[in-house]
């Protein structure tokens, strides 16, 4: 997760938490997860979906 390459896509304001956010690009959208890996210090636990072809 810590790799993604997010500098293109821009937060998602109403999902945006302290552990978990979602980033929107241009027909595309990543949902990062990181409630479990920080509340419970388990960095296994951290997650990403790449969504593609989403149209606003």
């Amino acid at each position: 997760m810590e790799s993604l390459a997010l500098g293109d896509y821009e937060p998602v304001p109403e999902v945006k938490g302290v552990t978990d956010s979602w980033r929107r690009g241009e027909n595309s959208l990543i949902a990062l997860y990181r409630g479990e890996a920080v509340g419970l210090d388990a960095p296994q636990a951290l997650e990403d979906h790449a969504y593609e072809g989403v149209r606003a």
